[in-house]
């Protein structure tokens, strides 16, 4: 494994009662040779003071007010390092997350990409590791990409070369912005997952799939722009079809998270036009997910079937302490 600069990019708006659990959860990482970045993307709380006892363990960057894409743009063009980790101000990294990655990366020097799991929802503590039984990796291809993102920000690591051949994270992306990243390195580099769950997903009030009629329209902007005429994928019928039928299932399963059930109806009938043929098992949790999905949809309408209750995180798994240099600080002001 070599010990190159690895820069973790953490973007935050608004988002200060979270932040320095993501900070700490950075400075546990067992991998040492780590720059950590917060872009601030124009702040109005208390961001600033939450941070500002870390003093120079961090770098910390404000800008207006743009996006998350654009945080992350900035992070990318100030960061030293070669390989860019992103971690999400709401999110929580496993002390070994960036240990594993480089270990995997070393076995896959030709991988653009090294992406992990996240905790499973409800679970209260991390996964036990065992050595290299956890380094087995998998393939992971564009046709994958483009049907289902399959990684989330907080669980990648990337050579910065990808965004200098790919291009950066598209600024006009309020959401998805990371499904359409993704899907443009893997059109040049590949891409391996490890299946191990590092990372922690907070689920809470803010969350962009809360607003599922805005998370619906930005993956179909992904797919617009994916299969455009001037695409390399432009020609791929039947994989533009079962892209948009997966689309409007994932729709209809963020509209059942918010209790919408008809809208959530509506589009399973849409996903079964586009693609009548079942999904293979990989690709679903289930088999005959989707007539299963619309019956649940259908029993609920006509409340014969009780509504799931909204979801809310718990406390993050065996967060990490609080540093020491972080902890003096803090009661030397106090």
């Amino acid at each position: 494994m070599s010990d190159d600069l690895v820069t973790a990019i953490i973007p935050t708006f608004n988002y200060g009662r979270f932040v320095t659990q993501a900070v700490d959860s950075a400075l546990a990482q067992s991998y040492r040779n780590l720059e950590i970045m917060v872009v601030d993307d124009g702040s109005d709380d208390d961001t600033r003071e939450q941070l500002a006892p870390y003093g120079e363990r961090i770098r910390y960057l404000y800008q207006k007010n743009q996006s998350v894409a654009a945080a992350r743009n900035t992070g990318i063009r100030a960061a030293t390092g070669n390989l860019i980790a992103f971690l999400d101000a709401d999110d929580i990294w496993h002390p070994q997350k960036i240990e594993l990655q480089m270990r995997c990366l070393a076995n896959h020097p030709e991988a653009g990409i090294v992406a992990v799991d996240r905790l499973p929802e409800g679970a209260v503590s991390w996964p036990m590791l065992n050595g290299s039984t956890h380094l087995k990796a998998r393939s992971i291809t564009v046709d994958e990409l483009v049907l289902r993102p399959l990684f989330a920000p907080s669980g990648v690591l990337v050579r910065k070369q990808c965004f200098e051949v790919a291009g950066y994270f598209d600024p006009e992306f309020r959401n998805a912005e990371d499904y359409d990243m993704w899907i443009r390195i893997a059109s040049h580099f590949p891409i391996v997952k490890l299946e191990i769950p590092l990372w922690w997903y907070r689920v809470h009030g803010s969350n962009k799939s809360h607003i599922p009629a805005r998370q619906e329209a930005a993956a179909l902007k992904v797919l617009d722009k994916t299969f455009a005429k001037s695409s390399p994928l432009r020609n791929r019928f039947l994989l533009r079809q079962k892209a948009y039928s997966y689309a409007a299932y994932a729709a209809a399963q963020n509209f059942t998270s918010v209790g919408r059930e008809l809208p959530a109806s509506m589009r399973i009938l849409r996903s079964v036009l586009l693609w009548p043929l079942p999904y293979r098992r990989q690709e679903v949790a289930t088999s005959l997910a989707r007539p299963k999905k619309l019956l649940i949809a259908l029993l609920r309408m006509l409340r014969l079937m009780p509504r799931a209750a909204p979801r809310i995180s718990a406390n993050p798994p065996n967060l990490p302490q609080p540093s020491p240099h972080r902890e003096a600080v803090q009661k030397s002001t106090m």
